[in-house]
């Protein structure tokens, strides 16, 4: 964690946030709150970066020295807590930036008391885990001026929450609130696995995709998207070649006349595929295979 006192010996200068090695800003450094700092762009933007996803932060004496491009300077959103900032953000049309170059832009519609909702378009609501927000900016457009944005939506009632969003208080319990709805859930590294959210709990969800089962870590997820457009690119099989996270596919098959099964501690990703009749004969047993990434192949017998 940084030392607030160190930082707050920054504000006015010129910085450079760092997140991993490549990935950076650069920018006057506003004010230091508890968990995010105010940086202001040679764009005229304010952003407001959360602290624990920065791995550093250093004065920047690089050539050219900083002015305004263009633009006048945005009005500070004043709180104490990152949280709290999101709160005050509601009904305002805002970009909020993930790891590397992935951002999206909409409406915040809701903030519970970790997670915000994101309305991107009419019928599109990102639901955000607020731990998993690197960075977000206001953008001039507000409620008032964004009738094409879908203000006109209400909180999720009698209707289908594909077209409604949902005010649950909790990031858990809005994934319990979505259960038998066809969502998107977004992983880290640029992985997106798609499906009906059949369960979810304080530590995993569970999917269903065509004839497959896939369990994920509730750890994981950094938002999870609904929308009335069920024609999504399905990155499942994809997903799996991307990232360097464990993925750990589950399928069962009929052989011989026993059945074992091998696990890895603790999974992030499980998936479990049926082949072959949904009803076997009495003495057809199933295998078990399970492939995790990085380590050898072991096969039940």
């Amino acid at each position: 964690m940084f030392d607030i006192t160190i930082l707050q010996s920054l504000v006015g200068k010129t910085v450079r946030l760092y997140r991993g090695e490549s990935e950076s800003r650069r920018g006057i450094l506003l004010a230091v709150k508890t968990d995010y700092l105010e940086l202001l762009t040679e764009d005229s933007q304010i952003i407001y970066c959360y602290l624990p996803p920065l791995t550093s932060v250093e004065e920047d004496f690089g050539y050219p020295s900083f002015k305004i491009k263009k633009g006048i300077p945005q009005e500070v959103v004043e709180a104490n807590i990152f949280q709290q900032l999101l709160g005050l953000l509601v009904n305002q049309r805002v970009r909020i930036d993930q790891i590397g170059d992935d951002y999206h832009t909409g409406l915040i519609r809701f903030v519970g008391t970790d997670y915000v909702v994101l309305q991107t378009n009419k019928e599109t609501f990102i639901y955000y885990q607020s731990s998993e927000i690197r960075s977000i900016s206001k953008l001039e457009r507000s409620l008032d001026h964004c009738k094409e944005d879908g203000d006109d939506h209400k909180k999720i009632g009698t209707t289908s929450p594909l077209d409604q969003f949902l005010d649950a208080p909790s990031f858990a319990s809005s994934l319990a609130a979505l259960r038998y709805t066809f969502v998107r859930i977004h992983l880290a590294h640029h992985e997106t696995i798609s499906g009906i959210l059949t369960q979810a709990d304080q530590n995993q969800v569970v999917l269903v995709h065509n004839k497959e089962v896939i369990w994920i870590s509730r750890a994981m997820i950094v938002s999870v998207t609904t929308t009335t457009d069920d024609v999504f690119p399905v990155a499942n099989e994809k997903a799996l070649q991307q990232g360097n996270r464990e993925i750990v596919r589950l399928r069962l098959k009929k052989h011989g006349k026993h059945k074992r099964k091998t696990i890895t501690p603790a999974p992030p990703i499980v998936r479990a595929n049926p082949n072959g009749s949904t009803n076997p004969k009495r003495n057809t047993t199933k295998k078990v295979t399970i492939k995790v990434k990085g380590t050898s192949n072991r096969r039940g017998k």
